[in-house]
């Protein structure tokens, strides 16, 4: 683990929660697929780069060079065009020059609860290489027995910061926000770290259209002051605390294994430490 490198945030959640135009808005343009169906296959780590470049790795330690226009269908489960290497795709590696992305590493995790394997596999994978988890609910059913099994799953150390999406579509007029945000809260205070009510879609819109009005009505200003305050300003406890807590727990499980187990263990290590390698695609 860094302490220099961007602190590596994973963005996870349900399918249908507006993940990918959470992501979206993180960045001021729309650069990952969202659809009806689930739209990310793999998980997809979003990375500071001088120039836009798209990398996928695969399982058998190989990696490609594709255009960034092939994204989608790289990513998406819908499109056919690269069906018959889907299943040998690791992960994707998007490099863009975004200011935010010098100070954070986005991981875009596939939906839980798709009734798709390989998709929960690859987002359980990639928890034992992430400094924080931003876990996205849809504000009109936030806190399904669902997303909170998931989240209670979590390691204590990764326990999630909550983004409450799409309050937009409440009614102003006739749905006290603040209120039903706080019923929300009450519901999943025990399971996260914290939380917080904001409209993606207006967020990205307001970016697009340059609509300062509408970026206030998304509350998105706020979520950026949390992700700052919370997480990047305090990415050198963070990443010590990840770093210690990790490192007690293998030695408990080393603790705990006999001699016979010693090859499967060191075969599961490696392939944590291939996972959690520190990538230097933008280099080349």
């Amino acid at each position: 683990m860094k302490m220099h490198s961007p602190l590596k945030v994973l963005v996870a959640g349900e399918f249908k929660t507006g993940k990918s135009t959470f992501i979206n808005a993180i960045l001021g343009r729309e650069l990952l697929k969202s659809d009806v169906v689930p739209a990310t296959a793999v998980v997809t780590y979003l990375c500071y780069g001088s120039e836009e470049k798209l990398f996928v790795t695969f399982k058998n330690n190989t990696y490609a060079q594709y255009p960034i226009g092939e994204l989608a269908d790289l990513t998406s489960e819908t499109s056919t065009k690269y069906w018959n290497i889907k299943n040998q795709i690791e992960a994707v590696y998007i490099y863009i020059n975004c200011p935010i992305l010098e100070k954070i590493t986005i991981i875009d995790s596939p939906g839980i609860n798709v009734g798709i394997d390989r998709h929960e596999n690859a987002t359980k994978n990639v928890l034992e290489t992430v400094d924080c988890i931003i876990w996205v609910m849809s504000a009109t059913n936030a806190g399904k027995k669902t997303e909170l099994s998931e989240i209670s799953k979590l390691p204590e150390f990764l326990k999630p910061f909550v983004v409450v999406n799409r309050i937009d579509v409440f009614d102003p007029d006739f749905d006290d926000v603040d209120d039903i945000l706080l019923r929300i809260g009450k519901r999943i205070e025990n399971y996260c770290s914290g939380y917080i009510g904001v409209s993606a879609f207006q967020a990205l819109e307001a970016a697009k259209t340059e609509d300062d009005e509408l970026y206030k009505e998304s509350r998105f200003s706020d979520f950026l002051s949390v992700l700052n305050d919370k997480y990047i300003s305090q990415k050198e406890l963070l990443c010590k605390e990840r770093f210690y807590k990790v490192i007690h727990e293998r030695n408990e499980k080393i603790n705990a294994i006999s001699i016979e187990n010693c090859q499967s263990q060191i075969n599961e290590a490696n392939k944590w430490l291939y996972r959690n390698r520190v990538n230097s695609f933008d280099e080349m």
